[in-house]
């Protein structure tokens, strides 16, 4: 299992807090590829930690269209985990999540908390949630084979909806999708957007989904796809 991580590395705080994700990410990971945008810092600190831990380097264009495109390509892992940079994980992730896939599941999803909350034993597993109430895209598993049948639209802009697009086309594709509490991670929302602003972005790409499918993504049944 590859694990890639998405790093916009835009000051040493950002920096810093994408070490103490990866020390959570890294170990339990077949391989680990930080894929870093062309206009990061990259203090050699940070490069002898990646060094290190042989954490591979690529850049990639600003977006996340580019981020998962870039480094599901390189990926060797037939199973891909797509995480930011702004999250924790508590022990071993990657083998409860891994085992939850089957023949037709697309995704499997961690639980979600606030930086601030604490780590608990879960035990819930739901499939094709309404993805306000669990399929957060901050860090998930893809099945790489059926990811890349199905695609990432690349015509979206730098942040949101593009997950929203993917979740969509997955589920009409037929493909499940899991959520599950037995695996949690810690996520700092908005560590990296709110350094660039995320209203242009989001509105332009809300815009580019209603185009795309004809409806407006809150508008969407989720559970009768």
């Amino acid at each position: 299992m590859t694990s890639i991580v998405k790093c916009h590395l835009l000051d040493e705080e950002l920096v810093k807090m994408t070490m103490e994700a990866l020390d959570t990410i890294y170990p339990y990971s077949d391989e680990t590829i930080a894929v870093v945008t062309d206009d990061s810092i990259l203090p050699n600190y940070f490069l002898d930690y990646l060094l290190e831990h042989d954490i591979k380097l690529i850049t990639a264009e600003k977006g996340f269209p580019n981020f998962i495109k870039t480094g599901i390509e390189i990926a060797k892992g037939d199973y891909v985990a797509v995480l930011n940079n702004d999250i924790l994980f508590n022990g071993d992730w990657s083998k409860p999540l891994l085992n939850l896939f089957e023949k037709d599941t697309l995704m499997v999803h961690p639980k979600m908390l606030g930086w601030d909350s604490s780590f608990y034993k879960g035990r819930e597993v739901k499939e094709n949630l309404d993805p306000r109430s669990g399929m957060f895209f901050s860090a998930f598993i893809v099945n790489k084979g059926l990811f890349n049948k199905l695609g990432w639209d690349m015509d979206f802009d730098y942040w949101g909806y593009d997950d929203w697009d993917f979740y969509y086309r997955a589920r009409k594709a037929g493909h499940d999708c899991v959520w599950t509490d037995i695996v949690q991670y810690k996520h700092k929302g908005g560590a990296t957007i709110s350094k660039i602003g995320r209203e242009k972005y989001q509105n332009k790409n809300r815009e580019l989904f209603i185009k795309k499918h004809g409806i407006e993504p809150d508008k969407i049944d989720w559970y009768k796809l």
